[in-house]
């Protein structure tokens, strides 16, 4: 089985899409959110996220 590979983002250094390495999990710490959470009927409710290191941005659900 291939070892799991991760990257941490940091303020230090930062992810950089365009050398991401496939199969690579990225950990974003220093997060906030954007906007107001959306209401994702019939499913759990979902906030936009936003990385303050590096930018990247993506939608998540709450857990319930």
């Amino acid at each position: 089985m291939a070892e799991r590979r991760t990257f941490e983002c940091t303020l230090e250094t930062p992810w950089d899409k365009t050398a991401h390495v496939p199969g690579t999990q990225v950990i974003h710490t220093n997060t906030h959110q954007l906007g107001e959470q959306e209401n994702g009927w019939p499913s759990w409710d979902i906030i936009t996220l936003e990385c303050r290191n590096c930018g990247h941005q993506w939608r998540q659900e709450l857990p319930q």
